[in-house]
């Protein structure tokens, strides 16, 4: 499946990393903050997380900054493809507003998405667009989420 739209989203998505790697979505990471302790999203195991989470300080997220995304948009651009970002809402987060700021060193080969929700509501709008941008991926529904899979998958 050769991907002339390259989707990138952020971490907030909650998408799993099964999906992620089979689709090759771009996730821009937010930070995670434990006091001075500074992460990008992912890079603690949940359990190291959630260890931490109980400690004097809990955590706190901040967008990606306006770099990260440019980052992933040049590289992809480098690689021919255009992009479509989809990011958790703007009315909850800076994060599409540090996505659509990066956007506009690219011009047209760049359109960033509000997805106007959060989390998962985000995730599944991703896996919208692949669905749209990739018809030859079927999709299963499951009472927790779509999961696509290229032909052929069980």
């Amino acid at each position: 499946m050769k991907q002339l739209v390259q989707i990138v989203t952020d971490s907030s998505c909650d998408l799993p990393r099964r999906v992620i790697e089979k689709f090759k979505i771009e996730v821009v990471p937010l930070i995670v903050r434990f006091g001075t302790e500074v992460y990008r999203d992912g890079e603690l195991a949940v359990e190291e997380f959630w260890k931490k989470a109980k400690e004097l300080h809990h955590p706190q997220t901040s967008q990606p900054s306006v770099g990260a995304f440019e980052e992933a948009f040049e590289r992809l651009i480098a690689q021919g493809k255009r992009v479509l970002c989809v990011t958790v809402t703007g009315k909850h987060s800076g994060t599409f507003n540090a996505a659509r700021l990066a956007a506009q060193r690219f011009g047209e080969a760049v359109q960033v998405v509000d997805s106007l929700s959060v989390s998962l509501g985000t995730g599944l709008q991703v896996l919208r667009q692949l669905r749209l941008r990739y018809p030859d991926a079927q999709c299963k529904r499951s009472s927790r989420c779509w999961m696509i899979c290229e032909r052929g998958c069980a």
